[in-house]
């Protein structure tokens, strides 16, 4: 047995007891104010009972796609709480209808949380998923640029380290640029040739 089908004899067993036992405790239920209004909030919990009956009933038959909508089986569902609360008291009558639009409000409420979860959730992964890739998208653009001036950096100063370095000579000096050179040399050449220059010779004398 599957959990709709228990859902739908559970409420149907509990909204056949409250039917019952408003009829039994009718003289109680109005017997002051405070009873009567509470005589109208049970007519609102057999709303809420009848409601859950139906719906499971219907999602059985037809499917899980089924949806219960406002009519006919929200306004069947309230008539049918109505009637059986002013059999009890006028006034459980008004306070049941006013119960039951405020139990109906929370229940819809209740019913879009559980069934458009899913869909809630995937509705914020995709607003995620659109606002991040703007952010990825312009790192993605940029790092080749970055790559691409790196990797010529880098050829660039592997071309410079290949390039030689021009040796530099050093200029020779020539000492012997005064006027006495020749004569120095003139000097020695006569001493290898044992001869002298004339001028030498009167000194020498």
């Amino acid at each position: 047995m599957s959990s709709l089908t228990q859902s739908c004899i559970v409420a149907s067993t509990l909204s056949l007891i409250l039917i019952a036992s408003m009829q039994i405790f009718k003289e109680i239920l109005t017997s002051s104010k405070l009873a009567t209004i509470f005589g109208g909030f049970l007519g609102s919990n057999l709303f809420v009972l009848v409601l859950t009956a139906i719906s499971n009933g219907e999602t059985i038959l037809f499917g899980n796609s089924f949806q219960t909508n406002l009519f006919p089986e929200v306004v069947i569902c309230l008539i049918i709480s109505a009637f059986f609360s002013s059999l009890v008291h006028r006034v459980c009558f008004t306070v049941c209808i006013i119960f039951s639009l405020v139990a109906l409000y929370y229940i819809n409420r209740i019913s879009d949380i559980t069934h458009n979860y899913h869909q809630y959730n995937n509705i914020q992964q995709q607003t995620k998923t659109q606002s991040k890739p703007n952010h990825n998208s312009s790192l993605a653009h940029n790092t080749p640029k970055v790559l691409h001036n790196a990797t010529k950096s880098v050829k660039h100063s592997t071309s410079l380290s290949k390039t030689p370095v021009p040796k530099v000579e050093p200029k020779k000096i020539n000492t012997f640029k005064n006027s006495t050179e020749p004569t120095k040399n003139k000097v020695i050449n006569g001493l290898v040739s044992g001869k002298l220059p004339r001028s030498q010779e009167k000194k020498s004398k």
